[in-house]
């Protein structure tokens, strides 16, 4: 082995200046801290093992040092907040679903604003009840349709002023809205026929009157519906739609208003 002239042994850059500089580099960037390349580690290993069997002494031999793997951020969950708010928003939704019916269909409100021309009263239930094949089932469906309508007490506003042959007088009931136009008003009566029938009476300005009534196995698919004319020549039509549980009316000419019925009672 060499040595130097104080007896030391002799390292195998001592005397070679880019072999020196060379090792600084390596050692640099393997120990650096630095990302470490394979290359790198290969090269210093073989220089500093080429003459002297083993590492400086301060700087041992390099490791194998396997390339950085990056570890992939840690998966964040969903936020639980996203999907309660699909669900209030549904939530929110049935909600007013529910609210419209119940304000189209309130009791009156003698303070209550003027309806819309068109509108539609009845029922605050919704009834799915479906259409049976058979005349049996489709008049059991319609009286389980119907039965909301006459459920509550027959009082001195549910008998119309005008009654028609066949209709069971006991049986009418005043739907709780009121059409005023400038040639009349007219009020409207469920009711039911002599034979079960399911039945619709109006009548404008106390004076003219007009029914109409749907067999019982009929009804449920059909309705119930009625148009009679004003005096000066407007009408209003009547379509008493069982299966969603209303009662809609439509006055015409367009420019006929609905006014509330102050809870049912005939206005002053």
């Amino acid at each position: 082995m060499a040595r130097d002239v104080a007896g030391h042994p002799a390292h195998p850059d001592d005397g070679d200046t880019s072999g020196a500089r060379r090792r600084r580099d390596l050692e640099a960037r393997v120990y650096g801290g630095g990302s470490v390349d394979a290359s790198d580690v290969a090269a210093l290993r073989a220089l500093l093992g080429a003459g002297a069997g083993s590492s400086e002494p301060g700087h041992p031999a390099p490791l194998d040092v396997a390339p950085a793997v990056q570890e992939p951020p840690p998966e964040r969950p969903r936020p639980a907040r996203s999907w309660f708010a699909g669900a209030t928003v549904a939530v929110v939704l049935a909600a007013l679903v529910g609210a419209g019916v119940a304000t189209s269909l309130a009791v009156g409100d003698p303070a209550g604003e003027p309806l819309a021309t068109r509108a539609r009263v009845g029922s605050s239930l919704s009834p799915a009840v479906p259409v049976a094949s058979s005349s049996a089932e489709a008049a059991a469906a319609a009286e389980a349709l119907g039965a909301q309508y006459f459920a509550q007490p027959q009082s001195a506003v549910d008998r119309p002023t005008i009654l028609f042959a066949g209709i069971d007088g006991s049986s009418t009931r005043r739907v709780l809205a009121q059409w005023g136009s400038a040639d009349g008003e007219a009020s409207v009566w469920v009711a039911r026929g002599e034979d079960r029938s399911f039945c619709l009476v109006m009548v404008v300005q106390g004076t003219r009157a007009a029914s109409s009534c749907t067999p019982r196995s009929e009804v449920a698919a059909s309705g119930v519906r009625l148009v009679i004319g004003t005096p000066r020549g407007g009408s209003v039509s009547a379509v008493w739609d069982l299966r969603a549980g209303l009662l809609e009316m439509t006055p015409s000419p367009a420019g006929a208003t609905v006014v509330s019925s102050g809870a049912g009672r005939p206005k002053p």
